[in-house]
């Protein structure tokens, strides 16, 4: 191997996360480096990307429920703040000293979760600012 090339065992290291003791390996220190600043970038773009789509949706809620009242928007607005902060969230802590290889993983369930308690079918609140909670009854006979 020359000092200009990267053997398999190399990359493997780098890729996996593994940072190598021996000296030798500096190419593998490196690439696991530039792995490790491609992940943040892509974070980066995904947290800006998700701030504007969820900023642009809110505009839309607001706009389309303007007749609905101020509780029924609130209501769409509160839950796009949410999934708002929770991407914010994330990022932040990927960037901070507490990063763990885990927190993409919870907030990506958190994501999902939020995804199915929003679109279950139930009523919006109503004008007066009661929530109405959708119960399912088994049918009458």
């Amino acid at each position: 191997m020359t000092d200009h090339a990267i053997s398999t065992s190399v990359l493997g290291r780098a890729a996996s996360g593994v940072v190598p003791d021996r000296p030798s390996d500096a190419a593998a220190k490196r690439l696991s480096a530039a792995f490790q600043n491609e992940v943040m970038t892509g974070l980066e773009f995904s947290t800006w990307a998700r701030g504007i789509a969820l900023g642009a949706i809110a505009v839309l809620v607001a706009v389309q429920n303007w007749e609905a009242g101020a509780a029924a928007t609130l209501y769409y607005e509160v839950i796009l703040a949410i999934f708002f902060l929770f991407g914010m969230g994330h990022y932040g802590l990927a960037k901070s000293r507490y990063a763990q290889p885990w927190h993409k993983y919870f907030f990506t369930t958190t994501d999902v979760f939020l995804l199915g308690v929003w679109s279950e079918p139930r009523s919006p609140p109503s004008a007066n600012g009661l929530i109405y909670r959708a119960i399912s009854r088994p049918p009458s006979r």
